[in-house]
């Protein structure tokens, strides 16, 4: 008509409606706002975020992030497990020592013994933090349950919502509550059901299961660290200096200062060192010869002898020192770790000197082999020759590699410390010395780290630990399985009298792969790979 009539066309109309009520322009009064691009990007970007559309993504994430980002921290006041973040060399995680400590289990963020290596369980190899993607049974069970439980909750909510009238944003709070209430629930039922179920699961909220115990030995369940044993406290020592010769196992210069009149006693001198052939490098030397070198400056079998090293800032020396006095047969009531090492000696304040008073030195050539007055403790060493006849006869012994995962493994580019093969010793048991042995502790906390009970460490051992009849420790080259023998030893294995029979193998992994005669299980060369 418009045309017809030679008339302008007219503008079409729009409606425009707002919540689906049509909008009457001229009754409401607008405004106009002008948005810069930035302030349009970022609001578009919310509501594609938080908008109605985005809302049952957010919260699918909200429902499965407890289960990652809070289960660690649950797991560790409820089971009192006492995570902490522990990244290993390789960017992955330590490991996780969850029922038999089990090589096959990490946690994403901590080192810790409970339920939450059943929500992240990966192996290690294919580990690369993605949660809850692997096509274990566990991982991969416990998303399928969440997502089926959420899923049905939710529609049960929907129906009550859509009953009710309830609006949107109150649908969205009931909805984050339900999600939460099935972790919280599932923490709960799932945690008491394994309480309930394993004899070795010793805590959960708050309950405390009696410490598990080595049949021969019921008195283990009444020792708390090793402190009540074999160490000593740089209070004790302190007050007690002039009673105790103080062995520093570091070395003759090492770094940080050392504790005054401390002698260095560094475990190389007292071993076949590296003049020998790679397999009796750690070797240690005739009992004789040690003893002689120990008397030059003024250490004998009836001295007080407390050792210190670097605690679990090096390599375990000071236990591989205390492991060598107690073969030689310094009487157990004058042998002492310092606990916590220089590292607890700095941390109280006490005095340091620059160097040790004295360094314990190989004896001179052809000075002789020095004479022992009493024959050495030979049930507390194992040698190379005495390992091959436990294992032909398949005695009733656990063994303990007490190395990291990589070096237990083996590497295909050979061994990180130089061995002449890089695996195992077949039938080892993988007891990482550090994990083992230390409590997890808080970053913000000062001092070295604290032993962990003997239940706990005895908690871990392998199954069949309490009826061998022999527990030997091994590691590259006997020292970090020194420091395990003086922790089981504290614990009250070994000793004299204490079963099962405890041992540290000197020539450890230097010996075993050196001789090429003998069996070694690994992935790499001249091992077989794993059954």
């Amino acid at each position: 008509a418009a045309e017809a009539s030679g008339a302008e066309a007219a503008e079409p109309a729009y409606e425009v409606h707002v919540y689906g009520k049509p909008w009457d322009i001229a009754a409401e009064p607008y405004r106009t706002t002008y948005f810069s691009p930035a302030t349009v990007a970022l609001r578009q970007a919310r509501g594609r975020c938080c908008g109605r559309s985005a809302l049952p993504k957010v919260l699918w994430a909200w429902a499965f992030a407890p289960f990652y980002l809070f289960f660690t921290p649950a797991c560790g006041v409820m089971y009192k497990c006492g995570c902490r973040i522990a990244f290993s060399k390789w960017g992955q995680v330590e490991t996780c020592n969850i029922y038999d400590g089990s090589a096959s289990h990490r946690c994403p963020w901590c080192t810790c013994s409970g339920l939450s290596c059943l929500f992240v369980a990966s192996d290690a190899k294919a580990f690369r933090g993605i949660f809850l993607l692997d096509l274990l049974p566990d991982g991969f069970c416990v998303a399928v349950l969440t997502a089926l439980a959420v899923a049905s909750m939710w529609r049960g909510a929907d129906r009550l919502g859509r009953k009710r009238g309830l609006q949107l944003r109150t649908m969205a709070v009931v909805k984050a509550s339900l999600a939460t209430a099935w972790f919280l629930l599932y923490c709960l039922v799932v945690g008491g059901l394994f309480f309930a179920g394993r004899p070795d699961y010793p805590y959960f909220l708050g309950i405390e299961r009696a410490a598990p115990s080595l049949g021969a030995q019921p008195h283990f369940a009444l020792l708390s660290p090793p402190a009540s044993r074999l160490l000593l406290s740089v209070q004790e020592l302190q007050l007690q200096r002039s009673a105790w010769v103080v062995l520093d196992a570091r070395g003759s210069r090492p770094s940080g200062g050392a504790i005054p009149g401390a002698i260095a006693a560094p475990w190389p001198a007292l071993a076949q060192g590296g003049a020998a052939e790679l397999g009796r490098r750690s070797v240690l030397l005739p009992a004789g010869e040690i003893l002689t070198m120990l008397a030059a400056v003024g250490v004998t079998r009836t001295s007080r002898v407390v050792v210190y090293g670097s605690w679990d800032g090096g390599w375990g020396e000071e236990g591989r020192l205390f492991w060598t006095l107690d073969y030689l047969g310094f009487k157990e009531s004058g042998l002492a770790c310092l606990d916590g090492g220089i590292e607890a000696w700095r941390t109280a304040g006490a005095p340091l000197a620059a160097a040790p008073a004295a360094v314990v030195r190989p004896l001179a050539r052809g000075s002789g082999p020095g004479v022992a007055t009493e024959a050495p403790e030979e049930d507390f060493r194992a040698e190379t020759s005495w390992v091959q006849q436990l294992l032909a006869q398949a005695a009733p012994a656990v063994l303990l590699d007490t190395r990291e995962r990589a070096e237990f493994e083996g590497m295909p580019t050979g061994d990180p410390n130089g061995a002449a093969r890089s695996g195992h010793i077949p039938g080892a048991f993988w007891w990482p010395w550090r994990d083992r042995l230390f409590a997890p502790r808080a970053a913000s906390a000062a001092g070295p780290p604290p032993l962990r009970s003997c239940s706990e460490l005895l908690g871990s051992l392998p199954p069949g630990t309490a009826t061998a009849d022999e527990v030997v420790t091994y590691c590259t080259g006997g020292i970090r399985s020194g420091f395990v023998y003086f922790a089981l030893r504290g614990c009250g294995l070994g000793g004299r009298s204490g079963r099962p029979s405890l041992r540290n193998y000197d020539g450890s992994w230097f010996a075993w792969s050196a001789n090429s005669s003998l069996r070694c299980e690994g992935l790499g060369p001249g091992c077989a790979a794993p059954a």
